[in-house]
């Protein structure tokens, strides 16, 4: 039988009423704000890249967007504020030219040579100066002097919008300001709009590779998924002397291909107790790749996969801590694609060790109380004001109850007595509960 840290048959993990109500009222995206947030962003991007195109080598550069990260994979919570655009850009050269170099030990990274043979065609030739500028020595693809040209286009693109504080401009009559500012391969636009509404938008431009066998331990790809990986200009330590000319693969469609939807909804509660706990050293990324290894690991069979998934989500929560948790004690999350490539490689020791014991409290904690106390999980994963607000309506559901039978005349016979002072009872024992919980959770987050 394959071994797990929790029984997964165990009856105080089999119910989910709490975790899908905390999942409901605080990890699951409103529609209406979809909706809105996506016209705003969809308007505000168009219309830069409209301006974008304005430049002749981008515009003859400039492939697609494509819509990645947590949002669009369904793992992100919260209010749908944040979202990353990858920009493809084409080289103008025959892609047999080009070598994906992992031959170093600049682990889950690659580098990109261009045949020294290699020629543009004709129509490309007027920009051959410009498109030489991004090559560093021996023909290898600089990412600082790729990524600091397409910032380049946006700046003079939106140039003449620019304000005192950004930029302004009006996009079907309504009026939008933004600012930007570098982050990692990114630049990111902070989207304000007339009615108060902000977004953050993360454009990384990229380059785009088919079915090419990447090498010296990387993961081999499915090729009968027929998906496309790309490289980001994620830019390293400035003391590594190959900075420059290293690239983040990025294996985007093929992950959102693994995530399973049953263990999205765990996902995002896993994000939110991290927020909650302040542990913003630890990316969402990070978290996700966890449940790749998970899946992976709980693959070696349909029936141990078919287990696993079906599992209760309380269940999965649990096991998934268990999981971070050991993980922050190895001070070691090996990259999916790259095992030899450690996540948490440039987080600081004491930061992970700090984790590591706040996480093995909050496990204790959950396990030893949740037969006793079923609010529990909520306790320990929300803000204290957002369990108070749910508690608040529990204790609210039950006076509606015993005010719905006084308004229908119930006799009060004997039988009618003990139940309402068994409700009564219930409550008084409920308040007690509450004021325990959250002298607990005040503990806990000492």
């Amino acid at each position: 039988m394959f071994e797990t840290y929790y029984d997964s048959q165990h009856s105080k993990y089999r119910d989910d009423t709490i975790f899908g109500y905390v999942s409901s009222e605080y990890l699951t995206l409103s529609e209406e704000d979809r909706k809105v947030n996506n016209e705003h962003l969809h308007a505000v991007v168009q219309e830069i890249l409209k301006l974008m195109k304005q430049d002749d080598l981008f515009n003859l550069m400039f492939r697609e967007i494509k819509y990645v990260g947590s949002y669009y994979k369904g793992t992100k919570y919260g209010t749908p504020e944040e979202f990353d655009l990858n920009f493809i850009i084409y080289l103008p050269i025959d892609y047999d030219d080009i070598r994906i170099d992992t031959n170093h030990k600049n682990f889950g990274f690659v580098k990109i040579k261009l045949d020294s043979k290699a020629t543009l065609d004709p129509e490309w030739q007027e920009y051959s100066h410009e498109l030489d500028g991004l090559l560093a020595r021996d023909n290898y693809l600089n990412q600082k002097k790729f990524r600091s040209w397409v910032e380049s286009v946006f700046k003079n693109a939106l140039s003449c919008y620019e304000t005192y504080d950004g930029y302004e401009f009006f996009i079907n009559d309504k009026l939008y300001h933004i600012k930007y500012k570098k982050s990692g391969p990114a630049f990111t636009l902070m989207i304000r709009t007339e009615d108060e509404i902000e977004i953050d938008v993360d454009i990384v431009p990229c380059l785009e590779f088919g079915h090419m066998r990447l090498k010296n331990g990387f993961k081999p790809m499915n090729k009968e998924l027929n998906k496309t990986w790309m490289v980001v200009a994620k830019p390293l330590p400035q003391n590594n002397p190959e900075s420059n000319v290293l690239w983040r693969p990025c294996f985007y469609q093929y992950e959102k291909n693994i995530l399973e939807g049953a263990l999205k909804p765990v996902i995002r509660m896993v994000k939110k107790l991290r927020d909650t706990r302040c542990w913003n050293n630890l990316a969402s990324y990070y978290i996700e790749t966890l449940f790749y290894h998970e899946l992976k690991k709980h693959s070696c069979n349909e029936v141990v996969k078919e287990r696993y998934l079906r599992s209760s989500k309380t269940w999965l929560f649990m096991h998934a801590l268990n999981q971070l948790q050991k993980a922050l004690e190895r001070q070691e999350i090996p990259y999916y694609w790259h095992p030899k490539f450690n996540l948490l490689g440039k987080i600081d020791e004491k930061v992970l060790k700090r984790y590591a014991v706040d996480l093995k409290k909050i496990i204790a904690f959950i396990d030893s109380n949740l037969e006793s106390n079923y609010m529990v999980l909520a306790d320990a994963v929300l803000e204290k004001s957002e369990a108070r607000a749910i508690r608040r309506r529990e204790k609210q559901d039950c006076v509606q109850y015993l005010n719905f039978r006084r308004r229908n005349e119930f006799d009060l016979n004997s039988e009618h007595c003990i139940f309402v002072l068994a409700i009564i009872l219930l409550l008084l024992i409920y308040e007690i509960l509450q004021k325990r919980a959250e002298t607990d959770v005040r503990d806990i987050a000492v």
